[in-house]
């Protein structure tokens, strides 16, 4: 999905307000229409592709919408005899999705001609997933282009997906193929000591001589416990519980935590193409040894390298997209930095190679469902883990933004171009987990 999407956790059945079916007739034609089946999470979940193919039912032509900052733009592929349909459906769907976010809901509709229906773009899409060559970094559905779009990270991987593409008789028109690196995840050094502990400062977690330092996502709250999240690559082992109790804390003898609370292993079938492994997020759970140590849900800007102090008073729920493109990113080495929301929703990839280059074993072919991008957005190692976040236009003053909506935590970049795990995917991995307590 490109630049701003919507909620995971909305049922669209609730939105039958108006029921209708075209059978457009052109050719050549998609896969058969995708259902919006789930595999093993914790937690029902749709992905926000699976919303729009749900809106599709509803919206005869919709060939998919996203979001400027001024208006909300929807495809269709006769805007004229559609529109009012359109309109009546993604109106409600808006305001329900939107509901945290200042009446962005109720900004002015747009609508524009698509050439091609978000159910075939989708189709392909999830055809193209089951099949994709080695050197693929990521796929995704860029709804301003109306087109699928395949990331490679080679001519031989380009070579590769055009013969998948036209054996699929996917048009030109229908798809593009961009150029990226494969991402890598961020470990690195140290910072300070911070108590109580608060997002994006420093975490690193200890066992038998081997350390790994990242950030630390946030704090969360669960069934009356008290927990951070990081990145589950900062752990023993990647996707995966871990078989030892690590420590987990700021230099020696300052440890908050013991092991790990939630860390699933991957799943097949469902939304998890043939031959891959999946989860929704590169996330996990930690609980605290003592509740004292947990702030609650704050930020810290760590431009400060041994004492962070704090930058918002309150996390609020970013329903996995947003009407600002600006977004945020905290982590205890590089601090405070500010880029703009890319894709939203694209199926990556994890390149073995590039993750053993940072000490980290891949196990298999590893997907990650629904990921979000950021660009022009720095990040080193020790970043990994940190809080992604984006703040309501106006709300800023010198040193207190408030209130942040937590988009997710970032785990991985390529140059100025950051990767990050939606909180609604956390959640759907972690279990039902609670973010903006005290």
């Amino acid at each position: 999905m490109s630049k701003t999407s919507f909620s995971r956790g909305l049922t669209l059945v609730a939105f039958i307000l108006v029921m209708a079916c075209v059978d457009e007739g052109r050719e050549p034609s998609a896969p058969s229409a995708l259902t919006s089946t789930v595999p093993e999470p914790a937690l029902e979940f749709r992905t926000l592709d699976e919303e729009l193919i749900a809106l599709a039912g509803l919206i005869p032509g919709f060939g998919g919408l996203f979001a400027d900052p001024t208006e909300t733009v929807i495809l269709l592929q006769d805007p004229a005899s559609q529109r009012n349909v359109a309109a009546d459906v993604v109106g409600p769907f808006l305001r329900q999705v939107w509901s945290l976010n200042r009446n962005a809901g109720d900004r002015p509709l747009v609508f524009r001609p698509a050439r091609y229906l978000f159910t075939e773009l989708a189709a392909w899409r999830s055809e193209f997933d089951s099949q994709t060559p080695r050197g693929t970094v990521f796929s995704d559905i860029d709804e301003r282009r109306n087109r699928i779009v395949i990331a490679v990270a080679t001519n031989e991987a380009a070579t590769a997906v055009r013969t998948i593409l036209a054996s699929m008789n996917v048009p030109d028109s229908a798809h593009s193929i961009v150029r990226a690196d494969h991402p890598v995840p961020g470990l690195d050094s140290l910072r300070g000591v911070v108590r109580p502990t608060t997002a994006g400062v420093w975490i690193v977690r200890s066992f038998g001589g081997y350390s790994s330092n990242c950030s630390l996502g946030a704090n969360v709250w669960k069934t009356g416990s008290y927990y951070f999240i990081t990145n589950s690559h900062c752990s023993q082992l990647f996707l995966a519980p871990d078989t030892s109790s690590s420590t987990w804390g700021q230099h020696a003898g300052n440890d908050i935590a013991y092991g790990e609370d939630t860390d699933p292993v991957t799943f097949t079938g469902g939304a998890c193409a043939s031959g891959w492994a999946c989860r929704y997020s590169d996330a996990t759970l930690i609980e605290y040894d003592d509740e004292d140590d947990w702030e609650g849900a704050h930020i810290a800007e760590a431009t400060d390298e041994d004492i962070p102090y704090e930058f918002t008073d309150r996390l609020l729920i970013e329903l996995d997209g947003s009407y600002t493109s600006t977004v945020l990113k905290v982590g205890y080495t590089t601090g405070l930095t500010y880029g703009s929301q890319g894709s939203t929703c694209v199926n990556q990839d994890l390149d073995s190679t590039a993750w053993a280059g940072a000490g980290i074993t891949i196990p298999g072919n590893i997907r990650l469902l629904c990921q979000n991008v950021a660009t022009s957005l720095y990040m080193q190692g020790g970043d990994s883990g940190g809080p992604i976040f984006s703040i309501p236009d106006g709300s800023c003053s010198p040193n207190l933004c408030s209130p942040a909506f937590l988009r997710g935590i970032v785990w991985g970049f390529s140059g100025y171009t950051v990767y990050y795990s939606p909180m609604a995917g956390i959640k759907t991995d972690l279990g039902n987990i609670k973010w903006d307590i005290y």
